[in-house]
């Protein structure tokens, strides 16, 4: 073990929610040991303000609730407490052992191992609730850079696996052996690329070999639980990076195959199409706007859908909006199996790409239904983005929808009543021709 002082100016409780703190003081005052641990403390030590307050503590999570009324206890696989502040929640786990049903816990309570562990024959962990101590704990954690614990009334930061000295030199390393560790839990390998992308730091060669190798074991992981590290890559700021890492480290076929199957054949447009959505992210995220995570994966499975629509209709000559519709339903149906969207994200989708014929088309009767739908202003953006990929022919179009939104009610009125009453291609384009 290696103690650090925590001299070190990064490391301020003024820059700790007062919330994490009060939680770890309850915990001491309660006769048990608690540590801000994880991303907290790596970030104070990169200088960046920590957003997330994970504490680690020898109380089991039956104790901790005990302590707290505002508890839940959440997770089967890990067992954890949640401690909710209002729309903040401090996250507190029990330190945890290796899993051998033999081995011996310095926690204070006895545990019934066979009920608390587990990993299946190829070695992946499908419990993790035997507790230990927190040199056990420290053993098993992801990566030596979130297996810092830092004690903030004592000033004291314990380091058992020179995640201090990584953070230095810039460098992400498994904790243990990595084709275990990752075998153990192949979401580790999309975390790796996630923090080597934000942090712009760089994962040890042989870990990266694995990553770059080992990609079949997310086939073992729930879509429900990739979908969710899919929008922790594309949504948390550095969506462009991470894009580009998981094409380096060749995860990114295994979150989305039919996208990549066009990237690998060399589609002109999807690449540009998908990294300026991420960019557009990127931005709105850095100065602190909300993003829809329907939009990105509208943008992910556009070509994809429009691949499978061109085929539909080559195939049955079918009307072309419920040919849409169709290929609408069939790529998110096809996704599912990989990257499972929440069905109220796959109608936003949906209704994303289903109105942009409307976009395109607008009449007396559909605008003023298109203006007012709660999907509008996606919609909308979802066409700037096309037009931004060489989509010209709808720049005039745009150009309208972009002015009935600055202008009061009353004109709005007249620009729809110079709207053709159908949606007729050749009077649509009269129309706007003039215009």
């Amino acid at each position: 073990m290696t103690q650090i002082s925590s001299s070190n100016p990064l490391l301020t409780i003024d820059k700790i929610s007062k919330q994490a703190l009060t939680v770890i003081s309850t915990l001491h005052q309660s006769g048990f040991s608690a540590y801000l641990v994880g991303g907290g403390v790596r970030d104070m030590l990169l200088g960046l303000l920590p957003k997330d307050f994970d504490i680690a503590t020898d109380a089991t999570p039956d104790e901790v609730k005990s302590l707290f009324r505002n508890c839940r206890l959440i997770g089967r696989r890990f067992r954890l407490a949640h401690i909710l502040f209002g729309r903040e929640i401090i996250e507190v786990a029990t330190f945890r052992a290796n899993h051998e049903e033999d081995s011996h816990s310095s926690h204070h309570k006895p545990i019934d191992y066979r009920q608390h562990s587990g990993h299946t024959k190829d070695g992946m962990i499908v419990r993790d609730n035997v507790y230990g101590d927190i040199e056990e704990d420290a053993q098993r954690r992801d990566f030596s850079i979130n297996g810092l614990y830092f004690e903030p009334y004592s000033h004291t930061l314990i380091d058992y696996a020179n995640g201090h000295s990584d953070i230095e030199n810039k460098t992400i390393r498994v904790i243990g052996d990595p084709l275990q560790r990752f075998q153990e839990d192949p979401v580790r390998m999309l975390r790796a690329v996630r923090f080597s992308a934000k942090l712009d730091f760089n994962i040890e060669s042989q870990a990266k070999k694995l990553v770059q190798s080992q990609g079949h074991l997310l086939h073992k992981i729930s879509p429900a639980r990739l979908f969710d590290e899919s929008l922790k890559l594309l949504q948390g700021g550095y969506g462009v990076k991470c894009f580009h890492a998981l094409q380096e480290n060749h995860l990114f076929s295994y979150l989305f195959p039919s996208v990549q199957k066009l990237i690998e054949q060399k589609h002109e447009t999807i690449s540009p199409f998908i990294l300026q959505a991420l960019k557009n992210t990127d931005q709105r995220i850095g100065i602190g706007k909300t993003v829809n995570p329907a939009f990105i994966v509208s943008v992910l499975l556009w070509y994809p859908m429009l691949k499978l629509k061109s085929k539909l209709l080559a195939d049955n000559q079918e009307n072309e909006f419920q040919t849409l519709l169709l290929a609408s339903q069939e790529v998110l149906k096809q996704q599912q199996s990989y990257t499972a969207i929440p069905k109220r994200l796959g109608f936003m989708i949906k209704d994303i790409w289903l109105m942009q014929s409307r976009l395109e088309k607008p009449t007396k009767k559909n605008a003023p239904v298109v203006l007012a739908h709660k999907r509008f202003r996606a919609t909308y953006d979802f066409l700037e983005l096309r037009i931004k990929m060489g989509e010209t022919q709808h720049q005039n179009i745009f150009n309208w929808w972009t002015e009935i939104q600055e202008v009061d009610e009353g004109e709005q009125q007249q620009m729809m009543q110079k709207l053709p009453s159908n949606s007729s291609k050749n009077k649509r384009k009269k129309r706007f021709i003039k215009k």
